[in-house]
């Protein structure tokens, strides 16, 4: 089972990306597992905003609540990867982390538990950038630590050189790991996913 751990703050469009992610790793997997794909929720709160919408969507689903599954739920995580692995044995397990979750420390609690490759993709937001820098400075390079690759998405709703602007900001925080544009809500080219999954090594 590999695993993908999406990060990025609430309202960067990651449940948008997990779905075409999630749909791209279906349609090309050549496997005869009855899951390819089981998505995993850490929604902090009680209520899980979009289990109904990614079911709907033809995903297995299975959901963490109330914290972070990096922090407080770090028991939880586990137990649940490896009740996920052992129940459904899937190709691809994609974690859609909290808003406010670390990813790398996700990443560090299920390394040690699944033997394929983890890897961490954080979603960041091109049109609102500036304001989280701004508001978010002590927690979104934690965020970024550790990123197997950061998406800039709705890179179509600001300028080239706006875009290039977020581009060098995010250079100077994630320590030289790759960092695409990209927009989640158009339909995203094969040549982009061959180039992300290329990128992680996956």
């Amino acid at each position: 089972m590999n695993v993908v751990i999406l990060g990025g703050f609430l309202g960067s469009g990651k449940t948008t990306f997990l779905l075409r992610l999630a749909r791209y790793l279906t349609e090309n997997s050549d496997s005869s597992s009855e899951y390819k794909v089981v998505v995993l929720e850490n929604e902090v709160g009680d209520i899980s905003i979009d289990d109904g919408f990614l079911s709907s969507s033809g995903f297995q689903t299975r959901n963490l609540f109330s914290g972070c599954a990096c922090c407080t739920l770090a028991g939880e995580l586990g137990a649940t990867v490896r009740d996920i692995d052992s129940t459904y044995s899937p190709d691809w397990l994609v974690v859609e982390a909290s808003g406010v979750a670390y990813p790398e420390k996700m990443k560090q609690i299920i390394e040690t538990i699944v033997s394929g490759q983890v890897r961490t993709i954080v979603l960041t937001d091109a049109f609102r950038w500036k304001r989280l820098l701004r508001g978010l400075q002590m927690v979104i390079p934690m965020q970024l630590e550790g990123a197997d690759i950061v998406l800039v998405n709705k890179a179509d709703k600001v300028s080239a050189e706006g875009l290039e602007e977020v581009m060098e900001s995010l250079r100077s925080l994630c320590d030289g790991c790759p960092i695409l544009p990209m927009s989640a809500k158009d339909d995203v080219p094969e040549e982009f996913w061959e180039e992300l999954l290329s990128r992680i090594d996956l």
